[in-house]
């Protein structure tokens, strides 16, 4: 049963650490994919959220993740706090027409333009295909679909953003996970963008976006890769 959906108590930290141990003890080791497919445990997403990070978990837990596993939890970590700042200036840039607002107690953080409108970002992981091509991965939530996009495509140590993507309302996909190459024929369903001061005047202008309002004329100083 979900947590939050039932009369059940929610779990505590130590059931928590508990359940994890169990799995550990089964797997031999713990990744995201490993909570995200055993039964029992609060979604990976929720677990960071709680806990401040995946190794602060794996800390209380007893398990000691390999050198490449603590390099790409650092880099999720600098994407998670590079999120944070860009949906903190779309919102400044927004002249107050935007803000960020959390739809559920377990759902990631959206931007809210006008009523009922929302636009979700995605942070891209970049990674390297067997061929030596730099890929992205685009990761989207289910309960988002509905929601137009802003798809922003990270440098290889989650620093900086490569390129952004305003995408039209994403409705109902058959996957939820996507490899995208650099100029992707599926990036050609939006727009890309090279300043963050754009994103308001499409919404505004393109008819292809649920969310007409008012940009404003700043440029965004999250760092931009060239």
């Amino acid at each position: 049963v979900i947590e939050g959906r039932s009369n059940r108590p929610p779990k505590t930290d130590q059931e928590i650490i508990e359940n994890l141990k169990r799995v550990l003890l089964r797997e031999g080791r713990l990744s995201e994919s490993i909570i995200r497919r055993s039964r029992g445990l609060l979604k990976p997403r929720v677990l960071y959220n709680r806990f401040g990070s995946y190794l602060k978990l794996y800390a209380l837990v007893g398990h000691v993740p390999t050198a490449s596993m603590v390099k790409a939890f650092l880099n999720r970590q600098r994407a998670w706090t590079l999120r944070k700042d860009l949906m903190r200036e779309l919102a400044r840039l927004s002249s107050d027409t935007a803000k960020i607002v959390q739809l559920g107690r377990y759902r990631r953080r959206v931007l809210e333009i006008d009523k009922d409108c929302y636009i979700s970002l995605y942070l891209c992981r970049r990674f390297l295909s067997k061929g030596g091509h730099p890929r992205w991965e685009l990761r989207i939530s289910p309960e988002e679909i509905k929601n137009d996009a802003l798809i922003c495509c990270l440098s290889s140590k989650a620093e900086k953003i490569v390129s952004f993507h305003l995408i039209p309302a994403l409705t109902k996909q058959t996957w939820n996970c996507k490899t995208l190459r650099k100029d992707d024929p599926w990036f050609a369903r939006g727009i890309k963008i090279k300043q963050l001061s754009e994103v308001f005047e499409r919404l505004r202008d393109d008819e292809r976006f649920r969310c007409p309002t008012h940009g404003a004329a700043e440029s965004l100083k999250i760092p931009l890769a060239s």
